[in-house]
Protein backbone atom coordinates (compact mmCIF):
# COMPACT_ATOMS: atom_id res chain seq x y z
CA UNK A 1 0.00 0.00 0.00
CA UNK A 2 2.83 2.38 0.96
CA UNK A 3 4.64 1.55 -2.27
CA UNK A 4 1.55 2.35 -4.35
CA UNK A 5 1.07 5.61 -2.47
CA UNK A 6 4.69 6.57 -3.12
CA UNK A 7 4.31 5.72 -6.81
CA UNK A 8 1.19 7.90 -6.96
CA UNK A 9 3.06 10.85 -5.43
CA UNK A 10 5.95 10.38 -7.86
CA UNK A 11 3.48 10.35 -10.75
CA UNK A 12 1.69 13.51 -9.57
CA UNK A 13 4.98 15.34 -9.03
CA UNK A 14 6.18 14.25 -12.47
CA UNK A 15 3.03 15.64 -14.08
CA UNK A 16 3.36 18.95 -12.20
CA UNK A 17 7.10 19.47 -12.72
CA UNK A 18 7.13 18.35 -16.36
CA UNK A 19 4.00 20.33 -17.21
CA UNK A 20 5.30 23.54 -15.62
CA UNK A 21 8.67 23.06 -17.33
CA UNK A 22 7.39 22.66 -20.88
CA UNK A 23 4.89 25.53 -20.51
CA UNK A 24 7.14 27.84 -18.47
CA UNK A 25 8.02 29.96 -21.50
CA UNK A 26 4.32 30.67 -22.16
CA UNK A 27 3.58 32.20 -18.74
CA UNK A 28 4.30 35.76 -19.91
CA UNK A 29 2.79 35.35 -23.38
CA UNK A 30 0.78 38.37 -24.55
CA UNK A 31 -2.94 38.40 -25.22
CA UNK A 32 -3.53 37.34 -28.83
CA UNK A 33 -6.42 36.94 -31.26
CA UNK A 34 -9.72 36.19 -29.46
CA UNK A 35 -8.19 37.10 -26.09
CA UNK A 36 -8.99 40.72 -26.89
CA UNK A 37 -12.66 39.88 -27.47
CA UNK A 38 -13.09 37.55 -24.50
CA UNK A 39 -10.96 39.43 -21.97
CA UNK A 40 -9.14 42.68 -22.84
CA UNK A 41 -12.06 44.51 -24.48
CA UNK A 42 -14.80 42.70 -22.57
CA UNK A 43 -16.21 44.85 -19.74
CA UNK A 44 -18.15 41.96 -18.19
CA UNK A 45 -15.00 40.26 -16.88
CA UNK A 46 -14.04 43.33 -14.85
CA UNK A 47 -16.58 42.59 -12.13
CA UNK A 48 -16.80 39.02 -10.90
CA UNK A 49 -20.07 39.83 -9.10
CA UNK A 50 -21.79 41.09 -12.28
CA UNK A 51 -23.29 37.68 -13.04
CA UNK A 52 -25.93 39.16 -15.35
CA UNK A 53 -23.24 40.87 -17.41
CA UNK A 54 -21.19 37.68 -17.56
CA UNK A 55 -24.24 35.72 -18.67
CA UNK A 56 -25.04 38.29 -21.36
CA UNK A 57 -21.45 38.12 -22.56
CA UNK A 58 -20.78 34.37 -22.41
CA UNK A 59 -24.19 32.65 -22.31
CA UNK A 60 -23.56 28.88 -22.60
CA UNK A 61 -19.87 29.52 -21.85
CA UNK A 62 -20.71 31.28 -18.59
CA UNK A 63 -18.38 29.27 -16.31
CA UNK A 64 -15.40 29.99 -18.55
CA UNK A 65 -16.28 33.68 -18.49
CA UNK A 66 -16.51 33.50 -14.70
CA UNK A 67 -12.92 32.21 -14.53
CA UNK A 68 -11.76 35.11 -16.72
CA UNK A 69 -13.48 37.46 -14.26
CA UNK A 70 -11.75 35.65 -11.40
CA UNK A 71 -8.38 36.20 -13.09
CA UNK A 72 -9.18 39.88 -13.68
CA UNK A 73 -10.22 40.43 -10.06
CA UNK A 74 -6.95 38.85 -8.89
CA UNK A 75 -4.51 40.55 -11.26
CA UNK A 76 -6.23 42.76 -13.81
CA UNK A 77 -4.73 42.22 -17.25
CA UNK A 78 -1.50 40.67 -15.97
CA UNK A 79 -1.17 37.69 -18.30
CA UNK A 80 0.70 35.49 -15.80
CA UNK A 81 -2.43 34.60 -13.81
CA UNK A 82 -4.42 33.70 -16.93
CA UNK A 83 -1.67 31.44 -18.26
CA UNK A 84 -1.04 29.84 -14.88
CA UNK A 85 -4.75 29.01 -14.54
CA UNK A 86 -4.72 27.38 -18.01
CA UNK A 87 -1.65 25.31 -17.15
CA UNK A 88 -3.21 24.13 -13.88
CA UNK A 89 -6.32 22.98 -15.77
CA UNK A 90 -4.06 21.10 -18.20
CA UNK A 91 -2.26 19.40 -15.31
CA UNK A 92 -5.60 18.40 -13.78
CA UNK A 93 -6.75 17.01 -17.13
CA UNK A 94 -3.57 14.95 -17.46
CA UNK A 95 -4.27 13.39 -14.05
CA UNK A 96 -7.89 12.78 -15.11
CA UNK A 97 -6.64 11.02 -18.26
CA UNK A 98 -4.65 8.72 -15.97
CA UNK A 99 -7.74 7.99 -13.87
CA UNK A 100 -9.98 7.55 -16.92
CA UNK A 101 -7.57 5.09 -18.55
CA UNK A 102 -7.30 3.14 -15.29
CA UNK A 103 -11.10 2.88 -15.03
CA UNK A 104 -11.57 1.88 -18.67
CA UNK A 105 -9.05 -0.93 -18.20
CA UNK A 106 -10.81 -2.05 -15.04
CA UNK A 107 -14.23 -1.90 -16.70
CA UNK A 108 -12.97 -3.95 -19.66
CA UNK A 109 -11.91 -6.76 -17.30
CA UNK A 110 -15.55 -7.87 -17.24
CA UNK A 111 -15.31 -8.74 -20.94
CA UNK A 112 -11.62 -9.54 -21.51
CA UNK A 113 -8.45 -10.04 -19.49
CA UNK A 114 -6.23 -8.99 -22.40
CA UNK A 115 -5.32 -5.64 -20.84
CA UNK A 116 -4.56 -6.67 -17.24
CA UNK A 117 -0.83 -6.55 -17.86
CA UNK A 118 -1.09 -2.93 -19.01
CA UNK A 119 -3.00 -1.53 -16.02
CA UNK A 120 0.10 -0.18 -14.25
CA UNK A 121 2.00 1.43 -17.13
CA UNK A 122 -0.65 2.36 -19.71
CA UNK A 123 -2.48 5.00 -17.60
CA UNK A 124 0.87 6.70 -16.89
CA UNK A 125 1.83 6.60 -20.57
CA UNK A 126 -1.53 8.04 -21.64
CA UNK A 127 -1.36 10.87 -19.10
CA UNK A 128 2.18 11.88 -20.11
CA UNK A 129 1.37 11.77 -23.83
CA UNK A 130 -1.69 13.97 -23.21
CA UNK A 131 0.42 16.36 -21.11
CA UNK A 132 3.32 16.80 -23.53
CA UNK A 133 1.85 16.50 -27.04
CA UNK A 134 2.65 19.69 -29.04
CA UNK A 135 -0.87 19.99 -30.49
CA UNK A 136 -2.07 20.74 -26.96
CA UNK A 137 -0.23 24.09 -26.90
CA UNK A 138 -3.14 25.91 -28.53
CA UNK A 139 -5.54 24.60 -25.90
CA UNK A 140 -3.18 25.69 -23.10
CA UNK A 141 -1.10 28.70 -24.19
CA UNK A 142 -3.98 30.38 -26.02
CA UNK A 143 -5.73 31.94 -23.02
CA UNK A 144 -9.19 32.01 -24.63
CA UNK A 145 -9.08 28.30 -25.29
CA UNK A 146 -9.50 27.64 -21.63
CA UNK A 147 -12.87 26.81 -23.17
CA UNK A 148 -11.43 23.59 -24.61
CA UNK A 149 -9.45 22.57 -21.52
CA UNK A 150 -12.25 23.30 -19.03
CA UNK A 151 -14.78 21.58 -21.29
CA UNK A 152 -12.52 18.53 -21.41
CA UNK A 153 -12.16 18.57 -17.62
CA UNK A 154 -15.92 18.37 -17.06
CA UNK A 155 -16.24 15.83 -19.90
CA UNK A 156 -13.70 13.52 -18.25
CA UNK A 157 -15.19 14.01 -14.79
CA UNK A 158 -18.60 12.98 -16.15
CA UNK A 159 -17.20 9.77 -17.63
CA UNK A 160 -15.01 8.97 -14.62
CA UNK A 161 -17.86 9.35 -12.11
CA UNK A 162 -20.17 7.36 -14.40
CA UNK A 163 -17.77 4.43 -14.83
CA UNK A 164 -16.95 4.41 -11.13
CA UNK A 165 -20.66 4.50 -10.32
CA UNK A 166 -21.35 1.56 -12.63
CA UNK A 167 -18.43 -0.45 -11.25
CA UNK A 168 -19.34 0.21 -7.61
CA UNK A 169 -23.11 0.25 -8.27
CA UNK A 170 -23.47 3.61 -6.54
CA UNK A 171 -26.12 6.03 -7.79
CA UNK A 172 -24.48 8.92 -5.92
CA UNK A 173 -21.54 8.73 -8.30
CA UNK A 174 -23.89 8.70 -11.30
CA UNK A 175 -25.43 11.88 -9.88
CA UNK A 176 -21.95 13.44 -9.66
CA UNK A 177 -21.41 12.47 -13.29
CA UNK A 178 -24.60 14.31 -14.23
CA UNK A 179 -23.58 17.34 -12.17
CA UNK A 180 -20.20 17.42 -13.94
CA UNK A 181 -21.95 17.36 -17.28
CA UNK A 182 -24.21 20.23 -16.22
CA UNK A 183 -21.11 22.26 -15.39
CA UNK A 184 -19.82 21.35 -18.84
CA UNK A 185 -23.03 22.62 -20.46
CA UNK A 186 -22.04 26.09 -19.23
CA UNK A 187 -18.44 25.73 -20.40
CA UNK A 188 -18.25 24.55 -24.04
CA UNK A 189 -20.48 22.89 -26.61
CA UNK A 190 -18.35 19.72 -26.84
CA UNK A 191 -20.16 18.42 -23.75
CA UNK A 192 -23.25 17.43 -25.79
CA UNK A 193 -21.54 14.20 -26.89
CA UNK A 194 -21.25 12.89 -23.31
CA UNK A 195 -24.52 10.86 -23.58
CA UNK A 196 -23.30 9.24 -26.81
CA UNK A 197 -19.96 8.44 -25.18
CA UNK A 198 -21.80 6.88 -22.22
CA UNK A 199 -23.65 4.59 -24.65
CA UNK A 200 -20.27 3.68 -26.16
CA UNK A 201 -18.83 2.92 -22.71
CA UNK A 202 -21.88 0.82 -21.85
CA UNK A 203 -21.47 -1.12 -25.07
CA UNK A 204 -17.73 -1.73 -24.69
CA UNK A 205 -17.54 -2.29 -20.94
CA UNK A 206 -20.85 -3.29 -19.39
CA UNK A 207 -23.67 -4.33 -21.72
CA UNK A 208 -24.62 -6.15 -24.89
CA UNK A 209 -26.59 -4.47 -27.69
CA UNK A 210 -29.84 -5.89 -26.33
CA UNK A 211 -29.16 -4.79 -22.75
CA UNK A 212 -28.14 -1.28 -23.76
CA UNK A 213 -31.41 -0.82 -25.62
CA UNK A 214 -33.63 -2.07 -22.82
CA UNK A 215 -32.08 -1.24 -19.44
CA UNK A 216 -29.38 1.40 -19.72
CA UNK A 217 -31.57 4.03 -21.36
CA UNK A 218 -32.89 4.89 -17.90
CA UNK A 219 -29.40 5.62 -16.60
CA UNK A 220 -28.29 7.67 -19.60
CA UNK A 221 -31.61 9.50 -20.16
CA UNK A 222 -30.86 12.37 -17.70
CA UNK A 223 -27.60 13.03 -19.56
CA UNK A 224 -29.49 13.23 -22.86
CA UNK A 225 -31.91 15.73 -21.32
CA UNK A 226 -28.96 17.75 -19.99
CA UNK A 227 -27.43 17.90 -23.47
CA UNK A 228 -30.74 19.22 -24.83
CA UNK A 229 -30.33 22.24 -22.55
CA UNK A 230 -27.43 23.57 -24.60
CA UNK A 231 -29.23 24.49 -27.85
CA UNK A 232 -32.05 26.00 -25.79
CA UNK A 233 -29.56 28.20 -23.92
CA UNK A 234 -27.82 29.28 -27.13
CA UNK A 235 -31.12 30.07 -28.87
CA UNK A 236 -32.49 31.92 -25.83
CA UNK A 237 -29.97 34.76 -26.02
CA UNK A 238 -27.07 35.76 -28.25
CA UNK A 239 -23.78 36.05 -26.38
CA UNK A 240 -21.82 39.18 -27.25
CA UNK A 241 -18.33 37.69 -26.86
CA UNK A 242 -18.49 34.79 -29.30
CA UNK A 243 -20.04 34.09 -32.71
CA UNK A 244 -23.80 34.33 -33.17
CA UNK A 245 -24.27 30.67 -34.10
CA UNK A 246 -28.05 31.05 -34.51
CA UNK A 247 -27.65 33.96 -36.91
CA UNK A 248 -24.88 32.21 -38.84
CA UNK A 249 -26.94 29.04 -39.21
CA UNK A 250 -29.91 31.04 -40.50
CA UNK A 251 -27.66 32.91 -42.92
CA UNK A 252 -25.83 29.81 -44.10
CA UNK A 253 -27.53 26.50 -43.44
CA UNK A 254 -26.02 23.10 -43.96
CA UNK A 255 -23.24 23.06 -46.57
CA UNK A 256 -22.15 19.83 -48.23
CA UNK A 257 -18.91 21.50 -49.34
CA UNK A 258 -17.95 22.30 -45.76
CA UNK A 259 -19.07 18.88 -44.55
CA UNK A 260 -16.91 17.17 -47.18
CA UNK A 261 -14.04 19.48 -46.25
CA UNK A 262 -14.36 18.30 -42.65
CA UNK A 263 -13.79 14.74 -43.87
CA UNK A 264 -10.43 15.94 -45.20
CA UNK A 265 -9.85 17.74 -41.91
CA UNK A 266 -10.29 14.46 -40.00
CA UNK A 267 -7.48 12.97 -42.08
CA UNK A 268 -5.34 16.02 -41.32
CA UNK A 269 -6.15 15.63 -37.62
CA UNK A 270 -5.00 12.02 -37.74
CA UNK A 271 -1.72 13.16 -39.30
CA UNK A 272 -1.30 15.92 -36.67
CA UNK A 273 -1.76 13.42 -33.86
CA UNK A 274 0.98 11.14 -35.16
CA UNK A 275 3.17 13.82 -36.75
CA UNK A 276 2.63 17.21 -35.07
CA UNK A 277 4.63 19.45 -37.43
CA UNK A 278 3.85 22.80 -39.12
CA UNK A 279 1.29 23.65 -36.45
CA UNK A 280 -0.45 27.01 -36.80
CA UNK A 281 -3.20 29.07 -35.24
CA UNK A 282 -4.83 29.52 -38.66
CA UNK A 283 -4.70 27.26 -41.70
CA UNK A 284 -5.50 28.23 -45.27
CA UNK A 285 -7.42 25.00 -45.75
CA UNK A 286 -8.98 24.34 -49.20
CA UNK A 287 -12.76 23.86 -49.36
CA UNK A 288 -13.81 20.69 -51.20
CA UNK A 289 -15.74 21.47 -54.37
CA UNK A 290 -16.45 18.00 -55.75
CA UNK A 291 -17.04 14.41 -54.69
CA UNK A 292 -14.25 13.49 -57.12
CA UNK A 293 -11.67 15.50 -55.16
CA UNK A 294 -8.58 13.26 -54.84
CA UNK A 295 -7.87 14.30 -51.25
CA UNK A 296 -11.48 13.59 -50.32
CA UNK A 297 -11.29 10.09 -51.81
CA UNK A 298 -8.10 9.39 -49.85
CA UNK A 299 -9.69 10.75 -46.68
CA UNK A 300 -12.79 8.62 -47.12
CA UNK A 301 -10.64 5.54 -47.69
CA UNK A 302 -8.69 6.21 -44.49
CA UNK A 303 -11.74 6.96 -42.35
CA UNK A 304 -13.74 4.01 -43.66
CA UNK A 305 -10.69 1.83 -43.00
CA UNK A 306 -10.58 3.10 -39.40
CA UNK A 307 -14.28 2.36 -38.92
CA UNK A 308 -13.85 -1.16 -40.33
CA UNK A 309 -10.90 -1.66 -37.97
CA UNK A 310 -13.05 -0.47 -35.04
CA UNK A 311 -15.73 -3.03 -35.90
CA UNK A 312 -13.27 -5.88 -36.47
CA UNK A 313 -11.39 -5.27 -33.21
CA UNK A 314 -14.54 -4.71 -31.13
CA UNK A 315 -14.27 -8.13 -29.46
CA UNK A 316 -10.62 -9.08 -29.94
CA UNK A 317 -8.99 -5.72 -29.11
CA UNK A 318 -11.78 -3.56 -27.65
CA UNK A 319 -9.48 -0.80 -26.36
CA UNK A 320 -8.17 -0.08 -29.86
CA UNK A 321 -11.74 -0.08 -31.15
CA UNK A 322 -12.82 2.24 -28.33
CA UNK A 323 -10.04 4.75 -29.10
CA UNK A 324 -11.09 4.90 -32.75
CA UNK A 325 -14.72 5.51 -31.80
CA UNK A 326 -13.57 8.18 -29.30
CA UNK A 327 -11.89 10.07 -32.15
CA UNK A 328 -15.05 10.16 -34.26
CA UNK A 329 -17.42 11.02 -31.39
CA UNK A 330 -15.29 13.82 -29.93
CA UNK A 331 -14.68 15.51 -33.28
CA UNK A 332 -18.34 15.33 -34.34
CA UNK A 333 -19.52 18.57 -32.71
CA UNK A 334 -17.06 20.75 -34.62
CA UNK A 335 -17.80 18.91 -37.88
CA UNK A 336 -21.51 19.69 -37.52
CA UNK A 337 -20.78 23.23 -36.36
CA UNK A 338 -18.54 24.03 -39.34
CA UNK A 339 -21.03 22.46 -41.77
CA UNK A 340 -23.77 24.75 -40.43
CA UNK A 341 -22.02 28.08 -39.87
CA UNK A 342 -19.33 27.92 -42.62
CA UNK A 343 -16.48 29.29 -40.51
CA UNK A 344 -12.83 28.23 -40.15
CA UNK A 345 -12.68 24.50 -40.75
CA UNK A 346 -9.71 23.48 -38.61
CA UNK A 347 -8.11 24.48 -35.31
CA UNK A 348 -5.49 22.72 -33.19
CA UNK A 349 -7.51 23.19 -29.99
CA UNK A 350 -10.37 21.15 -31.47
CA UNK A 351 -8.04 18.17 -30.91
CA UNK A 352 -7.70 18.81 -27.17
CA UNK A 353 -10.53 16.40 -26.22
CA UNK A 354 -9.85 13.85 -29.01
CA UNK A 355 -6.27 13.71 -27.68
CA UNK A 356 -7.52 11.64 -24.73
CA UNK A 357 -8.35 8.67 -26.96
CA UNK A 358 -5.18 9.10 -29.00
CA UNK A 359 -3.03 9.17 -25.85
CA UNK A 360 -4.47 5.83 -24.75
CA UNK A 361 -4.07 4.42 -28.27
CA UNK A 362 -0.43 5.52 -28.61
CA UNK A 363 0.43 4.17 -25.17
CA UNK A 364 -1.14 0.82 -26.12
CA UNK A 365 0.59 0.85 -29.51
CA UNK A 366 3.99 1.26 -27.82
CA UNK A 367 3.23 -1.79 -25.66
CA UNK A 368 2.21 -3.83 -28.70
CA UNK A 369 5.23 -3.10 -30.91
CA UNK A 370 8.00 -3.18 -28.28
CA UNK A 371 9.30 -6.64 -27.40
CA UNK A 372 10.16 -6.22 -23.73
CA UNK A 373 9.97 -3.79 -20.81
CA UNK A 374 13.24 -2.09 -21.72
CA UNK A 375 12.05 -1.60 -25.28
CA UNK A 376 8.71 -0.21 -24.11
CA UNK A 377 10.31 2.23 -21.68
CA UNK A 378 12.99 3.28 -24.17
CA UNK A 379 10.54 3.96 -27.00
CA UNK A 380 8.17 5.79 -24.66
CA UNK A 381 11.01 7.92 -23.27
CA UNK A 382 12.12 8.92 -26.78
CA UNK A 383 8.57 9.94 -27.75
CA UNK A 384 8.04 11.97 -24.56
CA UNK A 385 11.39 13.77 -24.94
CA UNK A 386 10.54 14.67 -28.55
CA UNK A 387 7.09 15.89 -27.52
CA UNK A 388 8.53 17.97 -24.65
CA UNK A 389 11.09 19.67 -26.89
CA UNK A 390 8.48 20.32 -29.59
CA UNK A 391 5.98 21.73 -27.07
CA UNK A 392 8.56 24.05 -25.50
CA UNK A 393 9.61 25.24 -28.96
CA UNK A 394 6.01 25.76 -30.08
CA UNK A 395 5.27 27.83 -26.98
CA UNK A 396 7.78 30.45 -28.15
CA UNK A 397 5.24 31.45 -30.79
CA UNK A 398 2.77 32.48 -28.07
CA UNK A 399 5.15 34.90 -26.34
CA UNK A 400 4.23 38.05 -28.28
CA UNK A 401 1.38 38.98 -30.58
CA UNK A 402 3.45 40.18 -33.54
CA UNK A 403 5.56 37.01 -33.55
CA UNK A 404 2.39 34.97 -33.19
CA UNK A 405 0.85 36.43 -36.36
CA UNK A 406 4.17 36.27 -38.21
CA UNK A 407 4.18 32.53 -37.58
CA UNK A 408 0.63 32.24 -38.93
CA UNK A 409 1.44 34.28 -42.06
CA UNK A 410 4.55 32.21 -42.67
CA UNK A 411 2.34 29.12 -42.93
CA UNK A 412 -0.79 30.72 -44.43
CA UNK A 413 0.42 33.81 -46.38
CA UNK A 414 -2.86 34.23 -48.27
CA UNK A 415 -5.18 33.94 -45.26
CA UNK A 416 -7.16 37.18 -44.94
CA UNK A 417 -7.95 36.55 -41.26
CA UNK A 418 -4.22 36.26 -40.51
CA UNK A 419 -3.48 39.60 -42.17
CA UNK A 420 -6.37 41.16 -40.24
CA UNK A 421 -4.98 39.81 -36.98
CA UNK A 422 -1.52 41.15 -37.80
CA UNK A 423 -2.97 44.54 -38.79
CA UNK A 424 -4.87 44.84 -35.51
CA UNK A 425 -1.73 43.87 -33.59
CA UNK A 426 0.29 46.58 -35.33
CA UNK A 427 -2.51 49.09 -34.71
CA UNK A 428 -2.53 48.27 -30.99
CA UNK A 429 1.21 49.03 -30.96
CA UNK A 430 0.57 52.30 -32.85
CA UNK A 431 2.64 51.06 -35.81
CA UNK A 432 0.10 52.57 -38.20
CA UNK A 433 2.01 52.29 -41.48
CA UNK A 434 2.48 48.54 -41.10
CA UNK A 435 -1.11 48.20 -39.89
CA UNK A 436 -2.40 49.93 -43.04
CA UNK A 437 -0.24 47.67 -45.23
CA UNK A 438 -1.82 44.62 -43.62
CA UNK A 439 -5.36 46.04 -43.88
CA UNK A 440 -4.76 46.64 -47.59
CA UNK A 441 -3.67 43.02 -47.93
CA UNK A 442 -6.91 41.94 -46.23
CA UNK A 443 -9.19 43.84 -48.62
CA UNK A 444 -7.24 42.50 -51.60
CA UNK A 445 -7.91 38.96 -50.39
CA UNK A 446 -11.37 39.66 -48.97
CA UNK A 447 -13.02 42.75 -50.51
CA UNK A 448 -16.03 42.29 -48.23
CA UNK A 449 -14.12 42.70 -44.95
CA UNK A 450 -15.99 45.42 -43.05
CA UNK A 451 -13.57 45.27 -40.11
CA UNK A 452 -10.57 45.84 -42.38
CA UNK A 453 -12.09 48.90 -44.09
CA UNK A 454 -13.32 50.37 -40.79
CA UNK A 455 -10.07 49.86 -38.88
CA UNK A 456 -8.03 51.04 -41.85
CA UNK A 457 -10.13 54.21 -41.93
CA UNK A 458 -9.32 54.92 -38.29
CA UNK A 459 -5.63 54.17 -38.89
CA UNK A 460 -5.52 56.54 -41.87
CA UNK A 461 -7.10 59.28 -39.76
CA UNK A 462 -4.49 58.76 -37.05
CA UNK A 463 -1.79 59.33 -39.69
CA UNK A 464 -3.50 62.58 -40.73
CA UNK A 465 -4.97 61.32 -44.02
CA UNK A 466 -8.61 62.41 -43.53
CA UNK A 467 -9.60 61.82 -47.15
CA UNK A 468 -8.59 58.16 -47.19
CA UNK A 469 -10.02 57.66 -43.73
CA UNK A 470 -13.45 58.79 -44.89
CA UNK A 471 -13.23 56.76 -48.08
CA UNK A 472 -12.51 53.52 -46.19
CA UNK A 473 -15.14 54.11 -43.52
CA UNK A 474 -17.79 54.87 -46.14
CA UNK A 475 -16.81 51.70 -48.00
CA UNK A 476 -17.29 49.77 -44.75
CA UNK A 477 -20.71 51.39 -44.36
CA UNK A 478 -21.68 50.46 -47.94
CA UNK A 479 -20.81 46.85 -47.16
CA UNK A 480 -22.73 46.81 -43.85
CA UNK A 481 -25.02 49.83 -43.31
CA UNK A 482 -26.18 48.59 -39.90
CA UNK A 483 -22.76 48.18 -38.30
CA UNK A 484 -22.69 50.25 -35.06
CA UNK A 485 -18.88 50.27 -34.83
CA UNK A 486 -18.54 51.84 -38.28
CA UNK A 487 -21.10 54.53 -37.44
CA UNK A 488 -19.24 55.18 -34.19
CA UNK A 489 -15.91 55.53 -36.02
CA UNK A 490 -17.42 57.90 -38.58
CA UNK A 491 -19.04 59.91 -35.81
CA UNK A 492 -15.70 60.22 -34.04
CA UNK A 493 -13.91 61.53 -37.13
CA UNK A 494 -16.69 64.03 -37.85
CA UNK A 495 -16.47 65.13 -34.21
CA UNK A 496 -12.72 65.69 -34.47
CA UNK A 497 -13.28 67.58 -37.73
CA UNK A 498 -15.85 69.75 -35.87
CA UNK A 499 -18.69 68.63 -38.17
CA UNK A 500 -20.97 68.09 -35.19
CA UNK A 501 -24.20 67.68 -37.16
CA UNK A 502 -22.92 64.66 -39.10
CA UNK A 503 -21.20 63.30 -36.01
CA UNK A 504 -24.50 63.40 -34.10
CA UNK A 505 -26.28 61.66 -36.98
CA UNK A 506 -23.84 58.73 -36.93
CA UNK A 507 -23.79 58.48 -33.14
CA UNK A 508 -27.59 58.25 -33.11
CA UNK A 509 -27.44 55.49 -35.72
CA UNK A 510 -24.82 53.64 -33.66
CA UNK A 511 -26.98 53.91 -30.54
CA UNK A 512 -30.11 52.78 -32.36
CA UNK A 513 -28.21 49.65 -33.34
CA UNK A 514 -26.48 49.15 -29.99
CA UNK A 515 -28.07 50.89 -27.03
CA UNK A 516 -25.21 50.30 -24.57
CA UNK A 517 -22.47 51.93 -26.66
CA UNK A 518 -20.64 53.96 -24.00
CA UNK A 519 -18.23 55.69 -26.40
CA UNK A 520 -21.09 56.81 -28.64
CA UNK A 521 -22.91 58.40 -25.68
CA UNK A 522 -19.69 60.06 -24.50
CA UNK A 523 -18.84 61.73 -27.81
CA UNK A 524 -22.48 62.51 -28.51
CA UNK A 525 -22.39 64.44 -25.25
CA UNK A 526 -19.19 66.15 -26.35
CA UNK A 527 -20.83 67.20 -29.62
CA UNK A 528 -23.76 68.78 -27.76
CA UNK A 529 -21.32 70.41 -25.36
CA UNK A 530 -19.48 72.06 -28.25
CA UNK A 531 -22.85 73.24 -29.58
CA UNK A 532 -23.64 74.74 -26.13
CA UNK A 533 -26.63 72.42 -25.68
CA UNK A 534 -25.72 71.77 -22.05
CA UNK A 535 -28.90 69.97 -21.01
CA UNK A 536 -28.67 67.30 -23.72
CA UNK A 537 -24.91 67.05 -23.24
CA UNK A 538 -25.43 66.37 -19.53
CA UNK A 539 -27.97 63.62 -20.26
CA UNK A 540 -25.66 61.90 -22.74
CA UNK A 541 -22.64 62.13 -20.46
CA UNK A 542 -24.59 60.80 -17.47
CA UNK A 543 -25.67 57.80 -19.54
CA UNK A 544 -22.08 57.29 -20.72
CA UNK A 545 -20.88 57.44 -17.11
CA UNK A 546 -23.38 54.75 -16.09
CA UNK A 547 -22.11 52.49 -18.85
CA UNK A 548 -18.44 53.17 -18.05
CA UNK A 549 -19.11 52.38 -14.39
CA UNK A 550 -20.44 48.97 -15.47
CA UNK A 551 -17.26 48.50 -17.49
CA UNK A 552 -15.15 49.52 -14.48
CA UNK A 553 -13.37 52.20 -16.51
CA UNK A 554 -12.56 54.48 -13.59
CA UNK A 555 -10.48 56.91 -15.64
CA UNK A 556 -13.36 57.57 -18.01
CA UNK A 557 -15.83 57.97 -15.12
CA UNK A 558 -13.58 60.56 -13.48
CA UNK A 559 -13.17 62.41 -16.79
CA UNK A 560 -16.95 62.66 -17.18
CA UNK A 561 -17.38 63.88 -13.60
CA UNK A 562 -14.87 66.66 -14.31
CA UNK A 563 -16.77 67.63 -17.48
CA UNK A 564 -20.12 67.60 -15.65
CA UNK A 565 -18.67 69.85 -12.94
CA UNK A 566 -17.50 72.25 -15.64
CA UNK A 567 -20.98 72.22 -17.21
CA UNK A 568 -22.54 73.01 -13.82
CA UNK A 569 -20.19 75.96 -13.40
CA UNK A 570 -20.88 77.13 -16.96
CA UNK A 571 -24.65 77.04 -16.46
Amino acid sequence: MTRKRNQAWIFFLTIIVLGLAIYSNALQGEFVSDDHVYIVDNPSVRNIFDLQGLWHSFNSRFLTGLTFALNFSAGGLNVFGYHFFNIVIHLINSILVYQFTLLILKALEGKTDAYKKYKDALPVFAALIFLTHPVQTQGVSFISQRLASMGTMFYLLSLIFYIRGRLDEKNDLIHLALLSMLFGVFTKEMIVTVPLMLFVIELYCFSSWKEIKITQWRTVRPFVLASCMLPLIILQQKAVSYPDFTGQIKAGGFSWNYFLTEINVLRTYARMLFLPVNLSHEYDYPIVGSLLDVDLILSLALLIGLLILAVKTFRSKPLISFCIVWFFVTTSVEIINVSLVHRNVIYDHWLYLPMVGFSIFLGLFIHLIAKDKMGIRGLFAVIIVIFCLATYQRNKVWQNEIGFWQDVLKKAPNKAAAHLGMANAYKRQNNLEKAIEQYQQVVRSDPGSVKAYSNMGVAYYQTGNVKRAMRNLKEALNLEPDNPAVHNNLGYIYYLEKDYGRAILHYFKALNLRGDYANAYFYLGQCYLEMKNFSTARNCLNRAMQLYEKRYEKGKVQEIKTILDAIANEV
